[in-house]
């Protein structure tokens, strides 16, 4: 038995050393030998199953792929991130909203972040309100290039966006609704100003409704942005009621 850790341990360390000399440390590059050399560090520590050297480990890999550039190995990169977000054996979900963050602002093919939001709900990764935060900025920021893909990820999402709007004593209600805010917003500008097309009409609406912004006041009326966005839906859903009617 020791000298199976010892030969485990004897691994772990080369490894280490092979991913090292992968990396170049000054222009902070990292490479697709070193990605796969950290996918099987990851497998080691899967079969040790030893969590705690796994959950520090991928936080490790998140912190290097942040400061690197990524540029040239974006696919990679988004396999290793699948890996950390849903093959892992800890269950807290930091490293989860690490990889979010990388996913909506450093790598810059939105079908990565796409399809990892998408299987995020089977996975349950979407009880930190960061993590849906963080999602919900980059339905945001792809809304008016893809929103087909961004509608699929919303409906997927939108039973825990939901939970914030009812229960405001959670966690990070705040950032939540904000980013639910901004995100409507631009999916309102977008058709008025930039040609995009009132596909998800319903959609908005319910939302805004549920918030309780068509009655007078609403729990939210604080909140950054609620009252441009109120102004905007206003113009917004006449516009559509009145394109109806002339129907």
């Amino acid at each position: 038995m020791k000298n199976m850790k010892k030969i485990i341990t004897g691994v772990f360390l080369f490894l280490v050393i092979v991913i090292h000399s992968q990396t170049d440390s000054k222009s902070g590059v990292l490479s697709d030998k070193s990605i796969d050399a950290m996918r099987i560090m990851r497998s080691v520590l899967q079969q040790q199953n030893n969590f705690t050297e796994q959950e520090k480990y991928d936080a490790e890999i998140l912190k290097k792929i942040s400061v690197s550039d990524i540029s040239s190995i974006e696919k990679n990169v988004s396999t290793i991130i699948n890996d950390i977000l849903f093959n892992k054996i800890y269950k807290t979900t930091y490293n989860s909203v690490l990889c979010f963050d990388i996913l909506v602002n450093k790598i810059t093919n939105p079908e990565y972040f796409f399809e990892a939001a998408y299987t995020a709900a089977a996975y349950r990764l979407l009880s930190n309100e960061k993590t849906v935060s963080i999602i919900l900025s980059g339905l945001s920021k792809y809304l008016l290039s893809n929103p087909s893909e961004v509608f699929r990820v919303y409906y997927v999402v939108k039973p825990e966006i939901d939970m914030y709007i009812v229960d405001l004593s959670k966690n990070g209600t705040n950032d939540v609704i904000v980013n639910l805010v901004a995100f409507l917003r631009t999916y309102i500008n977008g058709v008025k100003n930039k040609g995009l097309k009132d596909d998800h009409h319903y959609e908005v609406v319910e939302a805004f409704t549920k918030m309780g912004f068509d009655k007078k006041t609403s729990s939210f009326d604080n909140f950054a942005g609620v009252s441009d966005l109120k102004k905007e839906f206003l113009s917004f859903h006449s516009e559509k009621i009145n394109t109806q009617d002339k129907k």
